[in-house]
């Protein structure tokens, strides 16, 4: 994907993701996502050329992952 211009984009919370309000979204773009309980391997976020996250505010840290796509979906669509 990557050779075919893909931009290939985490949606994880890591110590380098990106508020996905600030990430400049450039199409083609992949997105992907980790499992609810464990999120996303080392190994996958490597080969990602970025991470973004949903900032959370009070208790909870984390969306269910559907919701946390259709978010991020909507922002990458409509840029």
């Amino acid at each position: 994907m990557k050779a075919s211009g893909v931009t290939i984009l985490a949606l994880e919370q890591t110590d380098t993701s990106i508020d996905y309000n600030k990430f400049k979204y450039k199409k083609p773009i992949a997105i992907v996502v980790g499992n609810e309980v464990n999120g996303m391997g080392d190994d996958v976020l490597k080969l990602c050329d970025a991470s973004v996250e949903i900032p959370m505010h009070g208790i909870a840290n984390s969306l269910n992952v559907t919701t946390a796509v259709g978010i991020v979906l909507y922002k990458a669509i409509k840029k």
